[in-house]
């Protein structure tokens, strides 16, 4: 019995990335609801302080349905801002159900941990006989600054994000920003009221969660949480000598440097198989393809602005005939094909006026009339012969037909006589009819007698990585310019992939302007609502490094630029702002003990007490934020935080910043990865 090997086949239309892609989120669906279950639940048993391990001090201290509040303020955030671009016609994409809550949440339930904590800080430092309502009131006087600070920064910084012309990442962007300021304002006003009303269950003892039920529990122990605890007594005076400040500021100026020899080395693109699953028959379509395919995708030369019915213009277009212009557009795309490693064009261009022309020649034979029908204008319907037709019954089309162009058809007999072209079927004995290769290539304008657009079909090299697409884009608009600047005609390309591409021959310059833009923003937030223009001026320069951190990472990582990744460089503007801003302020108005709060106090002191008091929650949001969006990667970023500037001379807040935002150097430069 013969061995017959086995075929494989694999097909792709335009719709397979799509639905590919949809079939991929839909079995995603149920991980994300996991995922989502498990942050919510620790955000809210995070959220308590557990005083005793009695079980019934246990249900009182529990926040779990404070937690769940802070929540459902951030899904009603979420939810506000899809309904409102809803209802303004913009399309909600499916990258926007699966990222911006978890986006949302990272900055919201910072805000959550902040005012819980420094309203638990005051219960214990505060008057005995301090109402709930009074110290409630005092927390978001302390808190509620710095989390509008963070808040317009993030917004401004997400917003800036829909300058980006991809509609799907503009949108998410803009929904991103308003979500972002949505949360804020329901987090002031709800969450506080949210606050109360705990605070005020957990007074009268009454059980988390069913607050109907009353019971008698042991006496409240208070203490300092576990975190709080062991940034005092270990990580805080560790951190604070002089010679690990020293040590860590030298390590991350040197990641600094090799982040700003990496950046310049980025690549562009954005892989679709990266998108896809790993079981889809796309990528095996894909891998075959650049395996095994040996020519690229095909490429259109369109020319418009040109009265092609003209033996002038004729000339700046053909390419088969002796009077033809040496750099007419034929001509140069055969040049071009010869050199296919700069150019990325590999066949011959096939040109329907030269096709056409040599259709008429009576040598061809495939354009003739029946003698009978001489005499019938151009424009009625004439009787054309067949290949079987005896010769002496037909006569050629243009009896005067030369390699000169000298005789050949213009203006409305050149109209009537392509029409017969267009609409002949190619066979073995006129393979040069047009039908076929040209029936949607042309757009003829009978009322001015010309033809109004046509195309040039020839094909690109085979394309196999993303740097060759963007190479092929940008050759083809090379050449159709230079066309264009040589014969005042309008020519552009196209290609099926370009649609794509095009972002790539801007998206460097859109970068920097946006991320300058974001920079600019928050430097004058900071600055006008901490007054004090050299604490926003560190603050941008650390937010400048860990930006810097992260184009190198990307580069080393092999995650290109694209408008998916510019858009995830500005939330990390934002979440880096997110991570410094709460302990700048804390730094600068001074927090910690009331007989210790002093401005005149050692630069290290105040430092201490604001990575004690405020770091604390901050450090909580940062754990859930990577634990639960970026997965495997562990941040550094505690080792680092409080000590980048402290080397420098002994300024109170240019100290202070070595220790707040150099602690978030580490989380944009491991969060790009899974971004």
């Amino acid at each position: 019995r013969p061995f017959i090997p086995r075929l494989f086949l694999f097909s792709n239309i335009q719709s397979s990335l799509e639905i590919e892609l949809n079939k991929s989120s839909n079995t995603d669906a149920g991980t994300i609801i996991i995922s989502y279950l498990v942050m919510f639940l620790y955000a809210s048993l995070a959220l308590g302080k557990f005083s005793s391990l009695d079980p019934r001090r246990v249900v009182i201290d529990s926040k779990f349905s404070l937690g769940v509040s802070g929540i459902l303020i951030v899904v009603a955030s979420v939810s506000t801002s899809v309904g409102i671009f809803s209802f303004t016609g913009r399309k909600i994409t499916l990258i926007i159900a699966e990222v911006i809550p978890f986006l949302v949440l990272a900055v919201g339930v910072d805000n959550i941990f902040i005012l819980c904590h420094e309203f638990e800080r005051r219960k214990q430092d505060g008057p005995v006989d301090e109402t709930i309502e009074k110290r409630a009131a005092k927390t978001l006087a302390s808190m509620g600054p710095s989390i509008l600070m963070s808040a317009l920064c993030e917004t401004i910084a997400f917003g800036l994000g829909g300058i980006v012309t991809m509609p799907a990442v503009s949108s998410f962007a803009l929904v991103a920003a308003v979500a972002v300021f949505v949360d804020f304002i329901l987090q002031v006003t709800c969450f506080v009221a949210c606050l109360v009303l705990d605070a005020h269950r957990a007074e009268d003892e009454r059980l988390d969660c069913f607050p109907c039920v009353q019971i008698s529990a042991p006496e409240t122990i208070e203490r300092e949480g576990l975190l709080q605890r062991w940034i005092r007594k270990y990580y805080g005076p560790f951190i604070l000598n002089r010679t690990i400040k020293i040590c860590i500021c030298l390590v991350f100026l040197g990641m600094f440097m090799i982040g700003l020899s990496l950046a310049p080395q980025l690549e562009l693109g954005l892989d679709q198989r990266i998108a896809l699953p790993s079981d889809s028959y796309l990528v095996q379509y894909f891998n075959d393809l650049d395996a095994y395919f040996q020519v690229g995708p095909p490429v259109y030369f369109v020319v418009t602005d040109t009265n092609t019915t003209a033996r002038t213009d004729q000339q700046k277009i053909c390419g088969r005939f002796s009077t033809c212009h040496d750099h007419s557009l034929a001509n140069i795309l055969e040049q071009e094909r010869k050199r296919p490693n700069v150019s990325f064009i590999a066949e011959p261009t096939s040109g329907w006026l030269d096709d056409f022309l040599h259709w008429l020649s009576p040598d061809v034979g495939c354009c003739r009339f029946k003698k009978q029908n001489l005499l019938v204008p151009p424009s009625k319907k004439r009787e054309m012969c067949g290949p079987f037709d005896d010769d002496d019954d037909c006569e050629p089309c243009t009896s005067s037909w030369n390699i000169t162009m000298a005789g050949l058809p213009e203006g409305r007999e050149f109209l009537d006589l392509l029409d017969l072209w267009l609409a002949m079927e190619p066979d073995e004995d006129c393979p040069l009819a047009g039908k076929a290769a040209y029936g949607n290539a042309l757009v003829i304008d009978r009322a001015n007698t010309t033809i109004a657009a046509s195309h040039f079909r020839t094909f690109h090299a085979p394309l196999r990585s993303q740097r060759d697409f963007i190479a092929a884009f940008h050759s083809a608009h090379r050449i159709a310019r230079e066309i264009s600047a040589e014969w005042g005609i309008q020519v552009f390309p196209y290609s099926v992939f370009y649609v794509f591409f095009e972002q790539y021959s801007y998206i460097v310059f859109m970068a920097l302007q946006i991320l300058a833009l974001a920079v600019a923003a928050i430097f004058g937030v900071t600055a006008a609502m901490l007054g004090s223009v050299r604490t926003a001026l560190i603050i941008v320069l650390m937010v400048i490094m860990i930006l810097v951190d992260v184009l190198g990472a990307m580069t080393m990582w092999h995650v290109s630029l694209n408008a998916v990744s510019l858009v995830n460089l500005v939330i990390c503007v934002g979440i880096s702002v997110e991570f410094c801003c709460h302990i700048a302020r804390g730094f600068v108005v001074g927090v910690g003990d009331r007989d210790t709060r002093s401005f005149k106090r050692l630069a290290d002191q105040r430092a201490f007490d604001s990575l004690v008091y405020v770091g604390s929650s901050v450090s909580n949001m940062f754990v859930l934020f990577l634990h639960f969006l970026f997965g495997s990667y562990k941040c550094r970023s505690w080792l680092v935080s409080p000590s980048l500037l402290f080397p420098l001379p002994p300024s109170g807040v240019l100290r202070y910043h070595a220790h707040q935002i150099c602690r978030h150097h580490c989380a944009g430069v491991h969060a790009i990865k899974d971004f």
